[in-house]
C-alpha cells in the first residue's frame, strides 16, 4: 500500500486515480460511463468547476481496487474502516484466539508507541495503517467468538 497524505477528499480521489497501475484512465472512465475528458476534469483536484460526484465514488473505488477515499472519509469522521471480507479469521479454539488477540494487542501498542515517538509524517501514517490492521484482527477474533458459549471456550467458574 502506498502511503498518501491528503487534506481533501478531492486530493485522495486524484491520487487514487494517478496511482492506479492496473487500468488506464480511459478504462476507468469507460467503466464509470463517463467520457474520458469529463472524467479527467472530475478527478483533477485543481479544477474547481467540476467535482467528482458522490454517486460514482463506490464504483470508482471498486474499479481501482483502492479504498483510500473511504478510509479518508472515515478518519475525518473519527472512524476506522475494516474490510470484513479480507479479514484473517483466527484459527483454533479459545487458547489460539487468546494468543492471536494478545499478539494483535502487542502489535497495536508498538504502533501507538511508534506514532508518538516519531516526528516523521510518513512513519506516523504507517503507524496509523498498522493500527487499522490490528483493529481488523481484533474484529476478526470477535467474529470468531460470536455465538460461542462460555463452556465452549473451556472457561470454568471458581468454586468459592
Amino acid at each position: 500500500m502506498v502511503l498518501m497524505r491528503h487534506g481533501t477528499l478531492e486530493e485522495v480521489i486524484a491520487d487514487s486515480v494517478r496511482g492506479c497501475t492496473r487500468k488506464s484512465r480511459e478504462q476507468v472512465a469507460d467503466e464509470l460511463g463517463l467520457s474520458y475528458s469529463n472524467f479527467c476534469r472530475m478527478v483533477n483536484e485543481n479544477d474547481s468547476a467540476v467535482s467528482f460526484p458522490a454517486r460514482l465514488l463506490v464504483p470508482l473505488m471498486k474499479s481501482l481496487r483502492n479504498y483510500e477515499p473511504l478510509h479518508h472519509v472515515a478518519r475525518r469522521c473519527g472512524h476506522v474502516v475494516v474490510n470484513l471480507s479480507r479479514l484473517r479469521v483466527p484459527r483454533g479454539a479459545g487458547a489460539d484466539v487468546q494468543n492471536d488477540l494478545h499478539a494483535s494487542f502487542s502489535s497495536m501498542m508498538r504502533s501507538i508507541a511508534t506514532f508518538f515517538g516519531s516526528r516523521s509524517g510518513e512513519t506516523r501514517e504507517q503507524a496509523v495503517q498498522d493500527l487499522d490492521r490490528c483493529l481488523g484482527e481484533i474484529i476478526a477474533a470477535r467474529k470468531k467468538l460470536e455465538g460461542w458459549k462460555q463452556f465452549e471456550l473451556n472457561f470454568t467458574e471458581d468454586a468459592d
